[in-house]
């Protein structure tokens, strides 16, 4: 976390953009808490992406079940 905070992420992750971290569990405790969590896999030869977040409907709209 220091490592993040000495070069700024803390500037960043308060924006209405998006920012995208690789590895962001290192700094778990930094991320907003609607946060949309995205973690990459590979299943059976095919690409995954599981979604993780408080309130998925809104990253995703009308396609969240």
């Amino acid at each position: 976390e220091d490592d993040a905070l000495a070069i700024g992420l803390d500037e960043y992750l308060p924006s209405d953009g998006v920012t995208a971290l690789e590895w962001a569990e290192r700094i778990e405790d930094l991320l907003p808490n609607d946060a949309l969590i995205v973690y990459m896999d590979w299943l059976c030869g095919m690409r995954q992406a599981t979604l993780m977040g408080p309130d998925l409907d809104r990253w995703l709209g009308e396609t969240c079940p």
